[in-house]
C-alpha cells in the first residue's frame, strides 16, 4: 500500500471512528479520559509510518527535531512537514493539500460526532 495515499487516507479514518466512538460512549467518564489518549497515540504512530515512508522515498532521513515535532504536535505538523521537506516552489502545491487533511480530520470528527448531538436525550 502506498503511504502517499494511505497514511492521509488512515489520519482521517482515525478521526471519524474515533468521533463515532466517542460519540457511543458519551458521558462515560473512562471513555473520556481513554479514547483522546489512544488517538493521541495512533496518530503518533501514524504520522511517523507516513514521514518514515516518505523520507524514504525522497532518500532521506528523520531528524531528531522531527521526531520530536511528530510526537508534540501531531497533525498540527503535518503542512509545515510538507513545505520544509519539499522545494520553495512547491510549496503552493504541497501546504494546501496538507491544510486539506487537516479540515477532513477535524471536520470528519465533529461532522460524525455533530450525530450524535443529542442522541442522549439530555437536549
Amino acid at each position: 500500500m502506498n503511504p502517499r495515499w494511505a497514511s492521509p487516507t488512515l489520519f482521517a479514518l482515525s478521526f471519524v471512528v474515533f468521533g463515532v466512538l466517542e460519540g457511543l460512549t458519551w458521558g462515560d467518564r473512562a471513555a473520556e479520559f481513554v479514547l483522546p489518549v489512544v488517538h493521541v497515540v495512533l496518530l503518533a504512530f501514524l504520522l511517523f509510518w507516513w514521514a518514515s515512508a516518505d523520507a524514504i522515498q525522497r532518500g532521506a532521513r528523520l531528524s531528531t527535531g522531527t521526531i520530536v515535532c511528530i510526537v508534540v504536535f501531531g497533525l498540527l505538523w503535518v503542512p509545515f512537514y510538507l513545505a520544509t521537506t519539499r522545494p520553495a516552489r512547491a510549496w503552493v502545491r504541497w501546504l494546501p493539500k496538507g491544510l486539506i487533511l487537516l479540515a477532513l480530520c477535524f471536520g470528519g470528527y465533529l461532522g460524525v460526532l455533530s450525530l450524535f448531538d443529542g442522541a442522549d436525550g439530555d437536549s
